[in-house]
């Protein structure tokens, strides 16, 4: 999960207690994050998309496992979808009734 980090109240990166909140800040900041970061709203777009189109629920209901497979299953039906509408020349990721 890529967020951004609150650092107004913390002098530095040492001031900082929590070790986990060290590393997001470290990761936000300086690692590949920074880059994801700029790439949130396209990666929200694309969960919105499998959430409307293929159905990916909510976590909770599932086992971890089988959350883990059901999530394969529906990046795999978006790809191959992805796959045939490029073939047929559609350009759109909205849903075919909005088309």
């Amino acid at each position: 999960m890529v967020t951004a980090v609150n650092v107004r109240n913390a002098q530095s990166l040492t001031s900082v207690r929590d070790p986990l909140r060290q590393q997001n800040i470290r990761y936000i900041k300086f690692g590949p994050g920074k880059k994801l970061l700029k790439k949130r709203a396209a990666i929200e777009r694309l969960f919105a998309v499998l959430k409307m189109r293929y159905h990916l629920e909510n976590p909770q209901i599932y086992g971890q496992r089988r959350y883990t497979r059901h999530v394969r299953w529906v990046l795999f039906t978006y790809l191959c979808d992805r796959l045939a509408e490029k073939q047929a020349g559609i350009q759109t990721v909205q849903a075919p009734w909005n088309r």
